[in-house]
Order: C-alpha cells, then sequence, then structure tokens
C-alpha cells in the first residue's frame, strides 16, 4: 500500500517522544498506529476466539475417537475458517507492517542513508564494518518475514526498531523491557565487571541498555547484519550513549580469551541452527574470564504443549520466517552448555512481561578442571 508520493526533499525532524524518534511522515505514524492497534486486537480478541475454537476442534476429533497426532491435528486447524482467518490475519499484520516502513524509509532513503554515514564517522563509542566477512547461510533467512532479513537489506535496523515497537504494542516505545532486563544483569560473583559483549545485538537495544545499566564497564555490540549495526551505531549517537559496534560473528568473536566479564546473548539461540549453537557457547566459553558470566535470554526450552499451542510454533516457524525455532524447541541448551564447560546455575529465571526464560551459566574452576582433563 503506498501512502504519499516519492519526497524530493529531506524530512522534517518530527522530533522524539522520549527515547523514541518519531517517524518521518504522518502517514507513516498513522498507519504504524492503525497496525497496532490491530495487533492489540488480534492478541487478545481474536487470539481468545482462537483459542476457544481450538479447544472444540480437539473435543470434537476426541469425540469421533481420534487420537489427533500432530499431522492430523494440524490438518484439522488449517481447515477451520475461523483459525484459518486467525492466521491470514497475523502473517498479513506482519507484512504490512514491515512493508509500509520499508517503503516509507526508502522514500526518503537518502537523508537516512546520510544520517548512518555520518553517524560511522561520529562517537561517542565506535562501529566497526567487515564488508568481507562470511555470512552463515542462518543469518540470511529473511527472518520474522522482514524484507532482506537482517542482512540484505539497508534499512534492516529501522524496520526492526518500529516493527518490533508495534509487536510490544507501545509497551517497549521507551526501551523498558531492555532496560528492566539490564537492571537484572547477572552479574560475576567477584564484582568484576569491566567489559560486557552483547552477541547477536542486533539494533543495539540491550547493549544501550547494558552500558546505561553499567557506566563502568565497557560494553561491546556484536551481530552479523552490517545494516541493523549502522542503525545501531546511529541511535546510540543520538542518545549519547558510548558503546562499541562491531560486524562479527557470535561463534568468532576475534576478542581475546578470557577478556570479557559478561557475555549476553538475548533473544539469539531460537534463530540459529544447533551446530552454529554450539560454535556460539564454545566461543562465549572461551572469551570469558574464569567466574565471568553467559547470560542466554531466550524462550524457555521445557513446554508441555497443547495441540494448539504446537500447531502456532509449527506456523510461526513455517510462516514466519522462524527456520530455527522448531530446532530450538528440541534443543538440550542445558546439555550443551554443559558440554561447553559451564556451571549452569540457573534457568528458565522470570523477566521483565514475562514471555522469555533467563539461562544463566557460569566459567568456573570446575569446569576448566574437567575440560582440561
Amino acid at each position: 500500500m503506498a501512502l504519499t508520493d516519492v519526497s524530493t526533499h529531506s524530512p522534517p525532524d518530527r522530533g522524539s517522544i522520549g527515547r523514541l524518534r518519531r517517524l518521518p511522515d504522518l502517514d507513516m505514524e498513522s498507519y504504524n498506529d492503525f497496525l497496532t492497534g490491530m495487533r492489540a486486537w488480534m492478541f487478545k480478541d481474536m487470539s481468545a476466539a482462537t483459542q476457544f475454537r481450538a479447544q472444540e476442534v480437539v473435543a470434537a476429533a476426541q469425540a469421533r475417537g481420534e487420537n489427533l497426532p500432530f499431522p492430523r491435528a494440524k490438518a484439522l486447524f488449517e481447515a477451520d475458517q475461523t483459525l484459518a482467518a486467525s492466521m491470514r490475519f497475523w502473517i498479513s499484520c506482519q507484512l504490512m507492517a514491515h512493508h509500509s516502513l520499508l517503503d516509507g524509509f526508502r522514500r526518503q532513503g537518502d537523508v537516512f542513508l546520510k544520517e548512518m554515514d555520518e553517524a560511522a564517522a561520529s562517537g561517542p563509542g565506535s562501529l566497526e564494518l567487515n564488508p568481507d566477512l562470511h555470512i552463515p547461510d542462518y543469518a540470511r533467512h529473511e527472518v520474522h518475514i522482514q524484507p532482506g532479513g537482517y542482512v540484505g537489506e539497508e534499512f534492516a535496523g529501522h524496520v526492526y526498531h518500529y516493527g518490533t515497537n508495534s509487536f510490544y504494542l507501545g509497551r517497549n516505545d521507551q526501551d523498558e523491557v531492555y532496560l528492566a532486563r539490564a537492571a537484572q544483569l547477572s552479574k560475576p560473583a567477584d564484582g568484576k565487571l569491566e567489559c560486557i559483549v552483547d552477541i547477536g545485538c542486533g539494533i543495539g537495544q540491550y547493549t544501550l541498555a547494558l552500558k546505561e545499566a553499567c557506566p563502568q564497564a565497557r560494553v561491546m555490540g556484536l551481530d552479523v547484519g552490517a545494516p541493523m549495526l549502522r542503525y545501531a551505531h546511529a541511535r546510540a549517537v543520538h542518545l549519547g550513549v558510548d558503546v562499541d559496534f562491531a560486524q562479527r560473528l557470535a561463534e568468532d568473536t576475534g576478542l581475546e580469551a578470557g577478556s570479557v566479564d559478561v557475555v549476553c546473548a538475548h533473544i539469539l539461540f531460537h534463530e540459529v541452527s544447533t551446530p552454529a549453537a554450539k560454535d556460539i557457547i564454545d566461543e562465549a566459553y572461551r572469551i570469558l574470564r574464569p567466574g565471568g558470566v553467559f547470560e542466554v535470554t531466550d524462550f524457555s526450552v521445557q513446554r508441555e504443549w497443547s495441540s494448539y499451542t504446537e500447531y502456532r510454533v509449527w506456523a510461526d516457524h513455517y510462516y514466519n520466517g522462524e527456520p530455527w525455532t522448531r530446532d530450538y524447541y528440541n534443543r538440550d541448551m542445558l546439555g550443551l552448555l554443559a558440554a561447553a564447560g559451564f556451571e549452569v546455575q540457573t534457568e528458565d529465571a522470570p523477566l521483565a512481561m514475562g514471555f522469555l526464560k533467563k539461562f544463566i551459566s557460569v566459567k568456573s574452576a570446575v569446569g576448566e578442571a574437567l575440560k582440561a582433563a
């Protein structure tokens, strides 16, 4: 849907609402507000109706004597008009949000590219890009059906930021979620906190929050996607937060062994394959000092699902550009962490807003001894 004609001039600075810069024109802002309201209705009223309808579908099948293995349950859910309509609303809303944002930023693209270029040459903080970096296949997908994914579209960071704000229904416009989680950062027992590395940092919302929560520490954000990092650094400059961003792989950070106090991986592991997850965990172990902490925030891997919940997880994987989520839910994350040498102290610790969990692992002397044996 075209919102306005192509602009031939610089957009006005429409100011900020707190930390959040307003979208560059009223058409974009209004359309984004509409989609946010649509998501709110979908997540509340429509979700309640579809849950009830799914229970009816399952009850009817059980009354017929069916056992409902997943393929059969999936077929029944997809044949039901109410459930199919819910799925269509969900995916269409996602597509409408991404494409409307992307169209809007592209219309005034020269302005936003110049803004990122100017920020790249200034501080606070720094930006390191590596145009020769080999992008792994697992990172080339159009995650969340975002056009171009995180590596193939120059405005990926812009689209991701405002698209996810819509997903949070306005509850993260001021980075509230990330600031709350950074305030709960798992720190080394000895209190030493000189270097924090945020791997898979995306647009750096958690990276910035970590620096604000721990101003005495050097904070680095590493990600494979140059467009995400360019936006992250421009935003850090705009907010005046001193962090260092670098385009590097989470499984090959290039950092010195034993040089980091805390490594964070925030909603990263459900976006990577299991072989990549193992390599990332091993690299986190390598760069952490003894006593250092590896804080992983992601979805819980220990669940008992209804047939419809299992179907929704499959649909997220299949329709919503989440190629590794089913792999993630079948992954032994605790086993991978322990195999790398970590002592897993806490798992599934509740966080702000509740739907993510935290795995806290320590590079302990016991683990070092076991690896050396």
